[in-house]
């Protein structure tokens, strides 16, 4: 496995729970995708979302409601991350079906989106009006949820 740095090569251990091994699975798997897209990807971005994963695929921390991450979702996350070039990092997290939920917050606005296979996405955007909380939910495809966001008055959530 590489991640535009030396081939390293990783195997699980032969007395590794099935748990384990799975975690290790979707471990390295997510690692691959975004080992295939380093090129769009500072070394910083790399790094965190490595460590993203394992943080959420810590066999340590697992709980009985934890999820592995569906790599379709993966992928229609990282393709936000390329497409969109947020500037902060986001929070992140697995969801029930393998879904990568994020997070990113700025003052008393927030935009949290959950990323599903095949490109698309649900975000919800919170900020604070004159008038109070205001929540905006949407639906569609990666590409535009950078513009969503804008049009929302949210971006520096993500800048």
């Amino acid at each position: 496995m590489t991640s535009g740095g030396e081939h390293q090569s990783y195997s699980v251990p032969a007395e590794a729970t099935v748990l384990e091994a799975a975690l290790f699975r979707n471990k390295a798997e997510c690692k691959l995708i975004t080992s295939q897209v380093a090129m769009h990807l500072s070394g910083t971005e790399r790094r965190q979302i490595f460590s993203a994963l394992d943080r959420l695929l810590n066999l340590d921390d697992w709980e009985d409601e934890s999820s592995e991450i569906n790599t379709s979702a993966f992928r229609s996350f990282l393709r936000f991350i390329i497409y969109a070039r947020p500037r902060r990092t986001p929070n992140l997290g697995a969801g029930a079906e393998g879904t990568v939920l994020t997070g990113w917050h700025s003052g008393a606005k927030s935009v949290h989106a959950e990323f599903l296979p095949q490109d698309q996405v649900m975000a919800l955007i919170s900020l604070s009006s004159m008038r109070g909380p205001e929540r905006f939910a949407w639906r569609g495809h990666v590409a535009r949820l950078r513009e969503i966001i804008n049009r929302n008055d949210a971006l520096e959530c993500i800048d």
